[in-house]
């Protein structure tokens, strides 16, 4: 068999690695694996590949079935499409992105990503992103997120997936120790549950009462119960609650932080090797992150910890806040 199809994924199981097209020109679902998507799509979940329109190479597969190959994405306006990051400059503040879908090169700035490491090497990483085109026909990226959480594990700073967490923990008060910043074991080697997060909620299902929320501290949905309506894209804050079978849950939900609100709070840790901390503001649960580059450098020198701190609000795609520019430490 040879020749080129198009057609619409039906389903992609990205931790097994195959999923199957859907083709008007063909009876029966068509197979496909991993290594026939794009070199810049391989680490794609389910909720991304699915529903997409592909075209592709039909060939056969060891079992004598019908197997896609050559995957090409289609890229839709207005849609996410997948990408590799071609270059970033950590001192400009912005690089650009590669993909497969499209011609020419996606420019990207630092604040569309979440807060990165410090120093981290951003070449060659697998994200997807969506995209506009600019008045002068240059494309430009926003809500740019990383494949897999494995990917964001690596690379984010103040985020990381349940389980050994930082190991080491910093040494907090409370023994409980910041992470690469998430959820994980702290300086006592315990989960640290209860710590307070912000997340989006994506669903609700209001004859149940209950829906699940986007935080960028799991790499898993988070389970909310509730009576009062949620809508998807509102920001919440809340406790963290790990349930008897590993997953994350959410407790004493409350409205969140949202951009472009000013707050005051007090700078609760400050790792310095690092060049980032987390400011405490008073009745909200989850704590906001800054870079060392937005304290005075006047400042920079002195022990930051119990500063008071004036900011206005950057709330991040997956619901996570950070400061904005302009911040008052004082």
């Amino acid at each position: 068999m040879a020749g080129r199809y198009s057609g619409v994924v039906k389903s992609w199981n990205g931790s097994k690695g195959y999923g199957f097209i859907s083709s008007q020109q063909i009876t029966g679902d068509v197979m496909f694996l991993r290594s026939s998507l794009p070199t810049d799509a391989k680490e794609v979940r389910g909720k991304f590949l699915e529903e997409k329109t592909v075209n592709f190479d039909l060939t056969t597969g060891p079992d004598g079935r019908a197997q896609g190959a050559n995957i090409q994405i289609t890229a839709v306006g207005g849609d996410f499409v997948a990408g590799e990051v071609k270059s970033y400059s950590e001192r400009h503040g912005y690089g650009f992105i590669i993909s497969s879908s499209l011609r020419g090169e996606v420019r990207f700035n630092r604040t569309d990503l979440d807060a990165l490491t410090p120093g981290v090497d951003l070449k060659g990483e697998l994200v997807i992103c969506k995209v506009n085109q600019m008045p002068d026909g240059k494309l430009r990226a926003e809500k740019i997120m990383f494949q897999s959480a494995k990917i964001a594990n690596r690379l984010k700073a103040g985020s990381m997936g349940f389980g050994k967490g930082f190991g080491k923990g910093y040494g907090m008060d409370n023994g409980k120790g910041y992470g690469k910043g998430g959820f994980g074991k702290g300086g006592d080697g315990s989960y640290d549950e209860g710590q307070g997060a912000q997340g989006m909620v994506i669903s609700y299902n209001s004859d149940k009462g209950y829906g699940f929320l986007k935080c960028g501290k799991s790499p898993a949905d988070v389970y909310f119960k509730s009576q009062e309506a949620y809508q998807p894209g509102m920001l919440v804050g809340f406790t963290l609650k790990i349930n008897k079978d590993g997953k994350p849950s959410a407790t004493n939900l409350q409205p969140g932080m949202s951009s472009g609100q000013t707050y005051t709070g007090t700078v609760k840790a400050f790792l310095e090797n690092k060049g980032y901390g987390f400011i405490a503001v008073p009745g909200q649960p989850s704590d906001v992150y800054f870079v060392k580059d937005l304290v005075p450098s006047a400042m920079q020198s002195s022990s930051l910890v119990g500063k008071s701190v004036r900011f206005t609000v950057q709330v991040m795609a997956d619901g996570k806040p950070r400061i904005e520019q302009g911040a008052q430490f004082y």
